[in-house]
């Protein structure tokens, strides 16, 4: 009997020093997205277009506090590479992150690991970016 209460003493003395499990998964953020639409100032590009033009948003996490992004757009073959920059993220919501500005830590986008939304202004012109895992 005396053994039962040392065990279970130890036993529950174990348990609760475990490391208690994040129910919520952080979502991978890194990784190629579908882009779907890019406006630049009055002109917008509605990808795929019909006409043999793609484009891909490829984002990589320097560090916890950073996603790096850049687009590759891919015309009949040919492929010419946009570095759109280095953003701060923050965590939002659940998976959401939200995307700030560098230099003013304003919100210009959210990415999930999913979604992925720019939307910010940059010498005079409006910059959006819709793309999808």
């Amino acid at each position: 009997m005396k053994n039962r209460i040392i065990f279970s003493i130890l036993f529950l003395t174990v348990v609760s020093c475990l490391p208690k499990k994040n129910k919520d998964v952080e979502p991978d953020l890194a990784g190629t997205y579908q882009v779907s639409r890019i406006s630049i100032g009055s002109t917008t590009v509605n990808y795929p277009d019909g006409n043999g033009t793609s484009a891909n948003a490829v984002i990589t996490r320097p560090s916890d506090s950073q996603i790096n992004v850049t687009v590759i757009e891919t015309e009949n073959g040919k492929t010419s590479t946009e570095p759109y920059g280095t953003f701060t993220i923050r965590k939002a919501s659940g998976k959401e992150y939200d995307i700030l500005s560098s230099t003013n830590s304003v919100r210009i986008g959210s990415i999930n690991g999913t979604d992925f939304t720019l939307d910010f202004t940059s010498s005079g012109k409006r910059y959006t970016l819709i793309a999808r895992k």
